[in-house]
């Protein structure tokens, strides 16, 4: 059975016959030099070689083939920046491939092709290294596994319950009766509504600081905006908005909330009621990798929308991208762990005084 997608399962082939290249020229050299045959012992680094080109060729051509998927998710820039360096090691193979076939000639012009062949496997290791490194970043640093796993930043998605499923359905049922905007902008205005079906929390008193809410709704309403035009830059927003979905609902449940305790814990205030606080924090704190990795598609997709708008010339949206990626810097920097540190405050201080 063919895998699919099939670029992640070739790839790796290419990587490693250009590490094994030199070892096998040099091999070949020294048994020359003991006496060996240059036709046979050359030989086999000329076939290294030759499938080295055909596997890069396979790896580059069905990469092409998946660029648009995933390209949705982390944006044109670190796409082509593979794509490039893809291109580079395939024709720098070839022309190797093209040294080292000579290198099968007798006399002077052989030696000198087997020399040139050599030194030009070793420079096929530092151009291989940099194709690696930048499929790397687009997998680990971009997300760009979540183009095939359904979910942010390769992050499994969240389950829910039947209970919870079917509340969900009845009044999505009831937004798509009421609305002709685009699924990913429904299912922002779902997340405005109903966020406390997504994975439901106890109901306590502790309440988002309004500070906070304001922004998150002013992101949110620039958003649905953007979602709602033609073209690139809604087509952006709209992947945009698909990633945010379930990230902007859990934040509120879990994430954001706990800042609300933060100005009278400062003020050395304690009560009995701020244990409620405790089930949240813990939440953050397990789900944290989870939550940052969803960051990485999600600021992918930002820089993405950011570069279409700015392209089209659309200051407006441009700015919404610039100002949600220093959102999500600040509730990486500031507001997670602060939300953390409130739990541990609460837990230590509750305990100290012996409240329930």
């Amino acid at each position: 059975m063919i895998p699919d997608p099939l670029h992640p399962a070739v790839v790796h082939f290419p990587i490693v016959l250009a590490i094994l290249a030199p070892l096998f020229a040099v091999g070949a050299l020294w048994m020359i030099r003991r006496g060996a045959r240059p036709t046979r012992a050359w030989g086999l680094t000329t076939a290294v070689l030759a499938a080295l080109v055909a596997s890069a060729w396979v790896a580059t051509e069905t990469g092409e083939q998946q660029e648009d998927r995933v390209e949705r998710v982390v944006g044109e820039r670190p796409i082509h920046t593979h794509e490039e360096a893809a291109e580079l090691f395939l024709y720098t193979a070839a022309g190797v491939l093209v040294i080292a076939g000579a290198g099968l000639l007798r006399g002077r012009a052989g030696r000198v092709a087997r020399v040139a062949g050599t030194i030009g496997t070793i420079a096929l290791v530092g151009v291989g290294w940099n194709v690696g490194h930048t499929g790397g970043a687009l997998v680990y640093r971009y997300g760009a596994a979540s183009a095939y796993t359904g979910a942010p930043g390769g992050a499994p998605g969240r389950e829910h319950d039947e209970a919870n499923a079917a509340p969900r359905r009845s009044e999505t049922a009831a937004l798509g009766a009421t609305s002709t905007a685009p699924a990913p902008v429904a299912r922002l205005v779902l997340a405005r509504r109903s966020s406390h079906l997504e994975a439901p929390m106890p109901t306590t008193q502790i309440e988002i600081p309004e500070s906070m809410r304001a922004e998150h709704e002013k992101i949110h309403a620039e958003l649905v905006r953007a979602t709602k035009m033609t073209g690139r830059v809604g087509e952006a927003a709209r992947e945009l908005a698909t990633l945010l979905h379930p990230h902007f609902v859990r934040e509120e449940q879990i994430a954001l909330p706990p800042l609300g305790l933060l100005a009278p814990l400062s003020r050395g205030e304690i009560e009995p009621e701020m244990r409620e606080v405790l089930p949240m924090t813990d939440a953050l704190r397990a789900e944290l990798p989870r939550m940052l990795r969803e960051h990485e598609a999600i600021r992918a997709a930002t820089l993405r929308l950011g570069e279409v708008a700015r392209a089209e010339g659309d200051a407006r949206v441009a700015r919404l991208a610039e100002e949600l990626a220093l959102h999500a810097r600040s509730e990486e920097e500031l507001f997670y762990p602060a939300a953390i540190l409130v739990g541990d405050v609460v837990r230590a201080r509750t305990d100290s005084t012996g409240t329930p």
